[in-house]
């Protein structure tokens, strides 16, 4: 009822708030307001902002807003990251249902997108909901996708998918080695240790500061012996 009310009263401004300039200005504003730190009880959250009642409303009315504008659709990026995290204290199967759909949205979004920024947005985040929803071979081939077109992702100056990198403790040039660590991981998950050490080799080769930082090579020493150095998800 809050959210059909909150479009309702954006009705009477829309030819202003439609004007390309300020859809974006009003975006950042957005962004930027999911991205406080909260206050000093919600010290032990990554994400504090993203649990802010009132900024998961402006997030929701700009979507309402804007649908279907490139500005609209990284919004509806964010809120897929947002709500994904909020619900991790629900039942496993609702989340599971949520996050299928939003897979689904996600997907729709990269190929409506028409800035590039914005699909690619959508394919990593796309990426990252595939693993947490532990669909291995679904995850594999969008993963695998990705990499296929790494030097765009590399290269991309984008504002928004910087922002949204930045938000998730990471980089342009980590994509790569994120994507190659989960690849391993997700093939430990299936029980296919002799790829997954393949991966965490090239990982290794590639790239030893992140190695270093992640530990990889004692994840090889296990690989080696026939063993996970991963608990196993169900």
């Amino acid at each position: 009822m809050i959210l059909i009310l909150a479009a309702l009263s954006i009705v009477g401004s829309r030819g202003w708030a439609d004007e390309p300039g300020n859809r974006k200005k009003e975006l950042v504003e957005t962004i930027n307001r999911l991205q406080s730190n909260g206050s000093e009880e919600d010290s032990y959250m990554d994400h504090p902002g993203w649990h802010n009642p009132t900024n998961l409303l402006a997030l929701n009315k700009f979507i309402l807003a804007h649908t279907n504008t490139d500005e609209g659709l990284v919004a509806e990026v964010w809120l897929s990251m947002v709500a994904t995290e909020g619900e991790r204290r629900m039942g496993f199967s609702n989340r599971r249902i949520a996050i299928a759909g939003r897979i689904a949205r996600l997907n729709e979004i990269s190929r409506m997108a028409t800035n590039n920024g914005t699909a690619k947005c959508a394919l990593l985040t796309r990426c990252m909901l595939l693993f947490e929803e532990r669909d291995w071979p679904a995850f594999e081939a969008e993963a695998t996708n990705i990499l296929s077109k790494i030097d765009s992702f590399e290269a991309e100056k984008d504002d928004q998918f910087l922002y949204l990198l930045k938000a998730n403790d990471t980089s342009t040039s980590e994509i790569n080695p994120m994507l190659l660590y989960m690849l391993m991981v997700a093939s430990c998950n299936e029980g296919n240790f002799q790829s997954a050490l393949q991966k965490a080799t090239q990982l290794k080769e590639a790239f030893p500061e992140y190695s270093k930082r992640n530990n990889i090579e004692n994840a090889i020493d296990f690989l080696k012996k026939g063993k996970s150095p991963y608990q196993l998800l169900n």
